[in-house]
């Protein structure tokens, strides 16, 4: 391709074929496009001792477009010089030169390779005075940017149509497809804009149909499935019935690498070039209130796909799954931009809360290797609840089965005086059964989280009770499912708050739970994540529903 480009000017060569035989004549094509060429004169061709030229056309066509309300009239001069080659090996053109605006330019040398010499092949005039070779009039380019990557790692697949002939029709048959790889559309156009461009010395007409970035998900091999198209090739002068054809892109392959054996514990997923930071929107809160923490990525690479980074749990707060916003854009074969993941943290009792450094790693492709980040620790002073939120009338009911509760009054001394006696006897029994207590919790750990589920239990209740008529939807099920949560790590011992649903309903299969139980807990993580994350919202009956439900599964359990 030879372009010289020059406000608006531009001055191009080709050829119509790059092989030919000694003693055949092949086609040389000059344009000169500019807005005022009315003091152009023709372009002068060089001397060659191995090309002759034996004849010579021109012609020019006019352009007017209406671009903001104002017109632009662009002026093409064709010039055709038919050649013969007199010697066999590679052959150079030579430059064709140009005077415009008082300044020579010329073309860069075109190379075509002649071979033996053999019959002549009838050389066929197009409308507007080209010639229609046989060879590779109509096709379908397949461009990838890069055919050796790692595990996602952006590489940009691009589509162009070639033509060197008139096209009646255009027909979609069947997109590209791909195999293990996440797929952003980067460009699909409603209709083909045609360019004039020269392509290996040969003039086309050129239109991008697809262009999409991929982003392979492991090792291995992709394979990129063609594009077909049905195109009509149209009638001229010289035919008389339209010709379809069936085209396609070639298949092609991308080689994906597997990462070092030698990965970071922290590393996930993120592949690109990336920085991380994070931030508290505050210093001070109050016990079992939630707070944000935002962790912010920004840069280059798969974006779009990463997974959060994993907050180290303290035994002192929990935890949901982060959601997740974003502010990309696509740039070459990569997603640039920033990803913020926001996580609730609540606290669950008063003091300085620490929540430890947020170690990160990610993959770097141009540097062949991984980087790890950090940021934090952060530390966050938590304040006991305040008075006010404590006001919740509870009914008996609620946690009758968690601390049995008589409507009676007992007095704690009898009313016998004789019985006054006893007293040291009590006082002795209570002392000893307080020291055995006390023992047996340092001892056993799992009687002493058992012990320690009602006071838990009664603060959830009175905020769940508190929520329920006052339609606090998304608050009701936070506290719903976090209640179930902190009960199941305390009766059975597990770091509910970091797994998964599923993962978790095998966790407590493994503890001899009966599918009742396991159909209730899962019936309530996901309605909590449906009701908390979703546009729906339940009624004040399915709220009160979801609560007795977990009210009868603790009592089953407790």
């Amino acid at each position: 391709m030879v372009i010289i480009l020059l406000l608006g000017f531009t001055f191009t060569a080709s050829v119509d074929r790059t092989t030919v035989g000694v003693g055949q004549t092949f086609l040389v094509t000059i344009e000169v496009t500019g807005e005022n060429l009315s003091g152009v004169d023709e372009p002068n061709p060089a001397s060659s001792d191995k090309v002759e030229i034996i004849g010579k056309s021109s012609s020019h066509s006019t352009q007017i477009q209406l671009i903001n309300g104002k017109f632009t009239k662009s002026t093409t001069l064709r010039y055709d010089y038919t050649m013969v080659a007199r010697e066999k090996g590679e052959v150079t053109i030579p430059p064709f030169t140009i005077e415009y605006e008082g300044k020579e330019y010329s073309t860069e040398p075109v190379k075509i390779k002649v071979t033996e010499s053999k019959m002549q092949e009838p050389i066929v005039p197009e409308k507007k005075g080209g010639v229609r070779s046989p060879e590779n009039q109509v096709f379908i380019e397949c461009i990838v940017s890069n055919d050796v990557v790692y595990p996602g790692e952006g590489v940009l697949i691009t589509f162009e149509l070639y033509t060197r002939v008139n096209l009646g029709d255009v027909n979609l048959v069947s997109l590209p497809r791909y195999e293990n790889v996440w797929v952003e559309e980067v460009f699909s156009p409603k209709r083909l804009n045609f360019r004039k461009t020269v392509r290996n010395s040969i003039a086309y007409s050129r239109a991008l149909i697809k262009k999409d970035l991929i982003f392979p998900l492991k090792a291995g091999e992709v394979k990129i499935i063609p594009l077909e198209m049905n195109v009509v090739l149209a009638r001229d002068i010289f035919s008389f019935f339209e010709e379809t054809r069936r085209i396609s892109s070639p298949e092609k392959k991308i080689k994906v690498r597997a990462f070092p054996e030698s990965k970071p514990e922290h590393f996930i997923d993120a592949v690109g070039d990336f920085e991380i930071d994070a931030e508290l929107d505050t210093s001070l809160v109050e016990a079992s209130t939630p707070f944000p923490l935002r962790v912010k990525i920004t840069g280059s690479g798969n974006l779009l796909l990463l997974s959060p980074p994993e907050i180290p749990e303290t035994r002192r707060m929990s935890m949901f799954r982060p959601e997740s916003e974003e502010k990309t854009r696509i740039e070459g074969g990569s997603i640039k931009g920033e990803r913020i993941f926001t996580y609730l943290i609540t606290p669950e009792d008063s003091g300085f809360l620490e929540i430890p450094a947020i170690k990160w790693a990610f993959f770097n492709p141009e540097k062949k290797g991984f980087v790890e980040r950090s940021v934090g620790p952060f530390r966050i002073r938590v304040e006991p609840p305040r008075k006010d939120s404590e006001k919740v009338t509870i009914k008996r009911e609620d946690i009758a089965y968690i601390m049995p509760v008589d409507e009676s009054s007992v007095p704690l001394i009898p009313s016998f005086f004789f019985l006054y006696l006893l007293l040291p006897l009590f006082i002795l029994g209570a002392s000893g059964y307080y020291v055995w207590e006390k023992r047996k919790l340092l001892k056993d750990i799992d009687y002493a989280r058992i012990k320690a589920i009602p006071a838990e239990l009664q603060k959830g209740f009175r905020r769940l009770q508190k929520e329920v008529p006052g339609d606090k939807v998304e608050l009701f099920y936070e506290e719903l499912s976090r209640l179930l949560l902190k009960f199941l790590k305390l009766r059975y011992s597990l770091n509910t708050f970091s797994l998964r649903r599923d993962d978790l309903l095998k966790d407590l299969k493994k503890k001899n739970l009966s599918d009742e139980s396991l159909s209730a807990i899962d019936s309530i993580l996901k309605r909590s994540e449906e009701f908390r994350f979703a546009s729906t919202v339940p009624t004040r009956e399915e709220m009160g529903h979801d609560l007795e439900l977990l009210k009868g599964l603790i009592r089953d359990l407790h």
